[in-house]
């Protein structure tokens, strides 16, 4: 027993809970600041993209219709979801990679910008990421070596944190306790209906095939492997995006706000789902602990702070519900996103053509 519990202080674990943890970070951080090259409109992402209480809804039905699809047929299935998989990487892997190619391309002075048919102005940095994200996807395919399959699969979670957005605390509740109930019942209770664990028995025959999972070996007992899915981080991370916007719109500092604390308590939830699994020797739903951990963290807070109203409509009082741009208030939402006042165009001013008499007159009429 003692030396299952040396499971937990192995580097490898450790590792995967930075990457995790890091990921989930930096994706929360990509959220807001978007390269203009993948903005929908200024300073904003696909409005699309931004979940509805429908879709909430149906998420957990599709995701299980597919589980026991993988589940039954994983041996065709699995070419197929290969290849949709590498096309997202490519698209994944160009959105993470793209900032840092704009700046060396800016740095040696070498950014030009080519009108590519079907896609527009492109810069050369955005096609060397491509390149880069291709070239990664075929060392994937010739020689599937876990640290690449590791590189792919984060790519992929910083991109569904970026554009997958739950607009505020409602639908976050209703997603992430349908999945809580969902990884359960795939968990534990699937074994009732078709003699396995249908997650367990995905996890471990399918999903290290793919760059869905995050793998790293462990140190203190190799060749063994830990391995985390990337559901228990864009889940739980999609909703620490979305805290991290409305700490980009209220508060100046990461301290004062919701997001750092949700963080901090997604981390705690996957150390307490580490501690079950050495305890109870079986795997566990991870999202069993981390759904509790950041939703109940956060509610906790925002209670406490009296802006619980705020989060469940997505947006601090003091700002207005970004629902419809029109082309005269983009500017005005974008300084908004930024986390900026706008300043009122003053009333009383007079005109610089105007008299003394004609300013007071104006005045009188304002009041």
């Amino acid at each position: 027993m003692a030396y299952q519990w040396m499971f937990l202080v192995d580097p490898g674990t450790f590792f995967l809970l930075c990457v995790a943890c890091c990921t989930i970070f930096y994706g929360s951080y990509r959220s807001v600041h978007l390269p203009a090259f993948f903005r929908a409109g200024p300073n904003q992402a696909p409005e699309s993209s931004s979940m509805k209480l429908w879709t909430a809804i149906l998420l957990p039905v599709f995701g299980s219709v597919f589980l026991v699809v993988l589940f039954f047929f994983s041996s065709i299935v699995i070419w197929i979801l290969m290849a949709i998989i590498s096309l997202s990487c490519l698209t994944s892997v160009t959105y993470v990679v793209y900032p840092l190619s704009e700046k060396l391309f800016a740095h040696y002075q070498a950014e030009r910008t080519y009108n590519i048919r079907w896609v527009g102005d492109t810069p050369r940095s955005a096609i060397a990421s491509f390149v880069f994200a291709v070239l990664l996807v075929v060392l994937w395919w010739c020689w599937p070596y876990y640290l690449v399959g590791d590189l792919l699969a984060i790519a992929l979670a910083i991109a569904a944190l970026t554009f997958v957005r739950i607009p505020n605390l409602k639908i976050a509740t209703i997603v992430l306790t349908l999945f809580f109930i969902y990884d359960i019942f795939w968990v534990f209770l699937s074994g009732l209906i078709f003699k396995k664990s249908v997650m367990e028995e995905v996890a471990v025959s399918v999903a290290p095939s793919l760059p869905i999972v995050i793998v790293f070996p462990r140190m203190l007992d190799y060749p063994a492997s830990s391995l985390l899915g990337l559901g228990d981080i864009v889940l739980p991370g999609i909703f620490l995006c979305f805290l991290y916007r409305f700490d980009h719109l209220r508060y100046t500092s990461l301290r004062d706000g919701y997001f750092l604390r949700g963080w901090l308590a997604y981390f705690c939830g996957l150390v307490l789902t580490l501690i079950m699994l050495v305890m109870l020797q079986k795997g566990q739903p991870a999202l069993l602990y981390l759904v509790p951990c950041t939703l109940l963290t956060t509610v906790y807070f925002g209670y406490k702070r009296g802006e619980l109203r705020d989060l469940w409509r997505g947006y601090p009082e003091s700002v207005q519900p970004p629902v419809v741009v029109t082309s005269g208030a983009e500017d005005e939402m974008a300084l908004l996103e930024e986390g900026r006042a706008v300043e009122p165009e003053p009333t009383d001013a007079a005109d610089p053509g105007t008299t003394p008499a004609d300013s007071k007159q104006l005045q009188q009429v304002t009041l």
